[in-house]
C-alpha cells in the first residue's frame, strides 16, 4: 500500500503545481486588467490570496511525496539514498467486477491458509480410513526356494509356500478408541475450515463493496472534474468580457482544486481496493 501512497502523493503534487500556474497565469491577467482601470485592487488581492495558499498547499506536497518515498523504501528494506522513480500512475478501473461466487473459487484456488486447512482435512479422513480398515480381515502369503545337499552336483531343489489368515476380533476396544479420536480430529479440522471459509467470505465481500463504491466514486469524480473545469473557463470569460468582479471566478477555481484533490482520492480508492480484492483472492501477484 505505500507503493500507491507515493503515487496518491505524486499526483497530488503534479495537481498542486497544476493549480499554482493557473492562479499565477490568473493573477497576471487581472492585474494587468486593474492596470487598465477594468479590474480593482480587491479583485487582484482575492486570488493572491488563494495563489499563496496553493503555494503552500505545493509545499506541503513536496513534503508528503518525500515522507511517502522513505516510508516505501524502508518497506521494502532497500537504502534511503537510493533514487527511486515510480513509473506507474494511478488509474481507473473499467472492467468487470467478479461476483462473489467466482471469487470465493479464486480464493479456494489460491489462499494458503484455505488450502492448507483443506490438506488437514484429507490427512485427517485418510487417518480415519485407515484405523477403521484394521477391522477388515487380512490375507498374507510367503514362501522360499532354495537348494539342499552336501554337494552341488547332488544338491536338490527345496520350496516352502504358506498362507495366513487374519480376523480381528477382540483388542480391549482400543481400536474403537483410536476410531474415536480420529473422527473428533476431523470434526475439528472440518469446524476449523468453516471458520476460514468465513473469514475469507467476509473479506471478500468488503473487498467488493468497496471496489463497487470506489469505482462508483471516480465516475463521480471524472464527471465533477469535467464540469469544473467547464465553470472555469466560463468564468474566465464571462470576467474578460462584463469586466465583473473575480469572485465567480474565484469560486470557480476553488470548485476545481476541490474537484482535482477528489479525482486523486478516487483514483487511489479504486487502486487500493483492486488490490484489497486481489489479495483476498490470493492472487496479489498476478495483479496488473
Amino acid at each position: 500500500m505505500h507503493y500507491f501512497e507515493v503515487l496518491r502523493n505524486q499526483e497530488t503534487l503534479n495537481a498542486r503545481y497544476a493549480n499554482v500556474g493557473l492562479y499565477e497565469d490568473l493573477v497576471g491577467f487581472v492585474r494587468s486588467r486593474q492596470a487598465g482601470g477594468m479590474a480593482t485592487g480587491l479583485d487582484t488581492a482575492r486570488l493572491e490570496s488563494q495563489l499563496e495558499n496553493e503555494r503552500q498547499r505545493l509545499e506541503l506536497a513536496k513534503g508528503d511525496v518525500e515522507r511517502a518515498r522513505l516510508m516505501l523504501l524502508n518497506s521494502i528494506g532497500i537504502g534511503f539514498d537510493v533514487d527511486l522513480a515510480l513509473i506507474d500512475e494511478l488509474k481507473g478501473y473499467d472492467g468487470l467486477i467478479p461476483s462473489l461466487e467466482n471469487a470465493m473459487a479464486s480464493a479456494l484456488r489460491n489462499r494458503p491458509e484455505l488450502k492448507a486447512q483443506l490438506q488437514r482435512i484429507k490427512t485427517a479422513e485418510l487417518s480415519l480410513k485407515s484405523i477403521k480398515g484394521e477391522r477388515l480381515p487380512s490375507l498374507s502369503a510367503q514362501g522360499d526356494v532354495g537348494m539342499i545337499g552336501n554337494q552341488a552336483d547332488h544338491a536338490t531343489n527345496t520350496y516352502n509356500v504358506g498362507a495366513m489368515l487374519s480376523v480381528p476380533l477382540w483388542d480391549g476396544g482400543q481400536r474403537e478408541g483410536r476410531i474415536g479420536e480420529s473422527r473428533s480430529q476431523l470434526n475439528q479440522e472440518a469446524f476449523k475450515l468453516a471458520l476460514v471459509k468465513n473469514q475469507v467470505t467476509m473479506e471478500l465481500r468488503d473487498a467488493l463493496v468497496t471496489l463497487k463504491a470506489s469505482v462508483q466514486q471516480h465516475r463521480i469524480a471524472k464527471d465533477g472534474l469535467k464540469a469544473s473545469l467547464t465553470e472555469v473557463a466560463l468564468a474566465r470569460e464571462r470576467f474578460r468580457i462584463l469586466s465583473s468582479n473575480t469572485l465567480e471566478l474565484s469560486n470557480a477555481l476553488f470548485s476545481l482544486v476541490r474537484a482535482r484533490d477528489n479525482m486523486i482520492d478516487a483514483l487511489f480508492r479504486v487502486n487500493a481496493s483492486r488490490v484489497n480484492l486481489a489479495r483476498s483472492q490470493g492472487e496479489a501477484e498476478a495483479l496488473r
